[in-house]
């Protein structure tokens, strides 16, 4: 199978946060099962480039878009405007490398809704995994992250990309249950 990895972290150079160590050994075992692996991932310098990591390919990139002519988009949603210049880069590096040679199969994670673009496009079949949602922490008023339109609009995203999924992996039954009861996901 060809795959897709999207996520904004992948060691070293955009951490080794949960997310990131993860997505770092899923790429490592799936190429080590004989996938074809591909991950796009955020730059920290700015920069895009592709690099061949231990055998997977790994295209980093920057956000371009400026929205910042959009004053009350700012103003309005100032946690979430660079998020969405983010999402927006790695969703474009994917439609480039997509159709070239399309992937059988893209993962994501569902933090920030990181694969809303591909939720909307129906491109390819979609799987997110659960880590922890922003509207858990919305919810359980953890990290200071109130209720304001700006963490809404992100919860948004996440609900929309995990309603639009074709399949929602979880790490535990706990937060399995948490999340399909939040969003009312079904068994299906």
């Amino acid at each position: 199978m060809r795959i897709c990895l999207i996520s904004r972290e992948f060691p070293p150079e955009t951490g080794w946060g949960g997310i990131a160590t993860f997505v770092h050994d899923l790429a490592l075992g799936l190429r080590e099962v004989g996938q074809e692996v591909e991950v796009i991932a955020l730059s920290a310098d700015g920069k895009d480039s592709v690099v061949d990591y231990e055998g997977i390919k790994l295209h980093r990139v920057a956000p371009k878009v400026s929205l910042e002519k959009y004053q009350m988009f700012l103003s309005v949603m100032p946690y979430s405007h660079s998020l969405v210049k983010a999402l927006w880069a790695l969703h474009t590096k994917f439609l480039e490398l997509h159709s070239k040679n399309p992937f059988d199969v893209v993962e994501v994670p569902e933090m920030f809704g990181e694969g809303c673009f591909l939720a909307l496009s129906k491109q390819v079949p979609l799987v997110v995994r659960l880590y922890t949602p922003h509207f858990k922490f919305m919810d359980d008023k953890l990290h200071l992250i109130n209720d304001e339109f700006d963490h809404q609009f992100l919860a948004m995203l996440e609900k929309f990309t995990l309603l639009n999924a074709d399949i929602v992996t979880s790490p535990s039954a706990d937060l399995g249950d948490y999340v399909k009861a939040a969003v009312r996901l079904s068994d299906e």
